[in-house]
Parts: structure tokens; C-alpha cells; sequence
């Protein structure tokens, strides 16, 4: 999982029970983007959603997707608000 927001500490310990968990800035660039499944974000470019290319699952933390770039996001990536 990858986390464009800071997560609190104690519910990054929870999650990383279930997955590797990695926050904005702990991967070196797109080589390390394309491990990403799961998506939980704030602000995203486009750029970075293309390097993700075993994106699964985008959770946006905020209210409406208004703002997400739809044009680099997959017909078949599932999108939660």
C-alpha cells in the first residue's frame, strides 16, 4: 500500500499487519511505484498513477474524486471516496 498522506503512527502499525505500507516520499521512483496495488491518497499526479501499473484499489481520504487525474487511472483500477 502506498500513502500520499501521512499516516498516524498507530494505524500504520495495523495496516502494516496486512500489507507493506509505504508513504509519500520511502519509494525511489517509478520502479518502485509499479509495486503499488493499493492506493490510499490525497493529492496524486498523473505521472506517479502511471508508474503504477499493478494498481488495483485507489482510496481517496478525501471527500469527492473530483480532482484525481481519471485520464491516467484504468478502466479496471476500483475507485472509493
Amino acid at each position: 500500500m502506498y500513502s500520499t498522506v501521512k499516516l498516524k503512527p498507530e494505524l500504520r502499525r495495523v495496516i502494516e499487519e496486512l500489507a507493506e505500507v509505504y508513504e509519500a516520499g520511502e519509494l525511489g521512483g517509478a520502479a518502485d511505484l509499479s509495486r503499488v496495488t493499493v492506493l490510499l491518497c490525497g493529492p496524486i499526479t498523473g505521472e506517479e498513477l502511471d508508474a503504477m501499473n499493478n494498481l488495483r484499489f485507489i482510496q481517496c481520504v478525501y471527500a469527492g474524486v473530483d480532482s484525481l487525474p481519471w485520464s491516467h487511472i484504468p478502466a479496471d483500477v476500483t475507485v472509493a471516496s
